[in-house]
Order: C-alpha cells, then sequence, then structure tokens
C-alpha cells in the first residue's frame, strides 16, 4: 500500500465523536473511520474539520477535504 490511496469525501461531527469518510480509491468503497482506526495498514491518527492525518509504519499522509472544481 502507498500514499493517495484515498479521498477524503467529508468529516461528520456526531455528539461525541467524528467520523472521516473515506473513499478508497482502488475499490471505490466508502469508509467511515474513527480517530485511532486502522484499515489497509493505515491508522487514523488525528481528525480535523477539512483533513484528516493517516501513517502506515514510517509514512505520513495528510488528507485535505475534497473539494469539487468551482469552475463547472
Amino acid at each position: 500500500a502507498k500514499a493517495g490511496q484515498f479521498v477524503l469525501m467529508g468529516v461528520v461531527k456526531g455528539d461525541s465523536e467524528r467520523l472521516a469518510l473515506l473513499r478508497h480509491k482502488a475499490t471505490g468503497e466508502l469508509l467511515r473511520l474513527r480517530e485511532g482506526d486502522i484499515f489497509d495498514g493505515w491508522s487514523l491518527d488525528s481528525l480535523e474539520s477539512d483533513r484528516v492525518h493517516l501513517s502506515k509504519g514510517g509514512l505520513q499522509e495528510v488528507i485535505v477535504l475534497f473539494q469539487e472544481d468551482e469552475s463547472g
């Protein structure tokens, strides 16, 4: 597994926790992950309103919230 496999589709704030909605590019699968969750070896280290921080082994990746291209 390498960086760049996920697209952050959104961050959902619940009463007691936040969920990151990540789409796995290879499979199209939509993942709902909490802080500390691990998927495909990647750990969701922290979750902000517009980005998530993932790590796997020595790799680190910050994924910023997907933005639609406003130019149409």
